[in-house]
């Protein structure tokens, strides 16, 4: 199903997925990964979203734990996650894990933002990657915040927080994040229209993949038309 959808065998291609919409798996969310993996080939790169915000929010003193704390995107985000190779970027809420040859590449940028230049963002658009929506709706495209940075919508205003991490080596630093929180009383942006203006140009692949329906395109095409679309 992913290769008929068109996973290209040696891209890059960053996955927001939902386990349960796929249908029942043997192996669940371990072969998904799998899955994702065989389509690509070992000149492939699989980079999927291990956001912790929700998490930080909650909880005053929250430390970022880059081997331990889990993703709380779903249970696939997880299980990519956790792969002896993958390696994870160091922004406090919005890391993204890499399985890949250019898995250590995407997340050695500087973690004080998710969306400057050179972040796992920038960088997969920048090298031709792809997105595929895997049973979610263009709601969960991460993508659109990036485009928002870049446009410098006024309700998303640009602010330094600092943030400890801990290090895989265990030790304990703080950095300073360039973050760009909506400002209180904005309501939810309708990614829904982002994603209606791509298909309708039909730059965006829909297929099966189980139960769920994939939506797979090219993360400058996302790009380009959301910032049309925003100014």
């Amino acid at each position: 199903d992913l290769s008929r959808l068109g996973l290209p065998p040696g891209g890059l291609v960053m996955v927001h997925s939902s386990l349960r919409s796929i249908g029942q798996v043997e192996g669940g969310a371990e072969t998904v990964v799998d899955a994702l993996l065989a389509a690509l080939g070992p000149e492939g790169t699989l980079v999927v979203p291990t956001f912790s915000d929700e998490i930080a929010a909650r909880y005053n003193g929250f430390v970022f734990d880059v081997a331990q704390t889990p993703s709380y995107v779903g249970a696939i985000t997880e299980a990519a996650r956790t792969r002896p190779q993958a390696r994870r970027s160091h922004h406090p809420w919005h890391s993204v894990a890499a399985l890949g040859p250019l898995a250590e590449t995407l997340i050695s940028a500087a973690c004080d933002s998710a969306w400057r230049p050179g972040s796992p963002m920038s960088q997969i658009v920048d090298r031709g990657g792809m997105i595929l929506l895997l049973g979610v709706p263009y709601q969960r495209l991460t993508l659109a915040h990036w485009c928002e940075f870049h446009v410098e919508v006024p309700y998303r205003p640009e602010m330094t927080i600092q943030v400890p991490i801990r290090r895989p080596d265990g030790s304990i630093v703080t950095i300073v994040d360039h973050e760009c929180p909506p400002d209180p009383g904005t309501p939810d942006r309708d990614y829904n229209r982002l994603g209606n203006a791509m298909e309708r140009t039909g730059v965006v692949r829909i297929g099966a993949v189980g139960n769920a329906v994939g939506r797979l395109f090219f993360g400058r095409d996302a790009r380009d038309t959301a910032i049309e679309l925003y100014r």
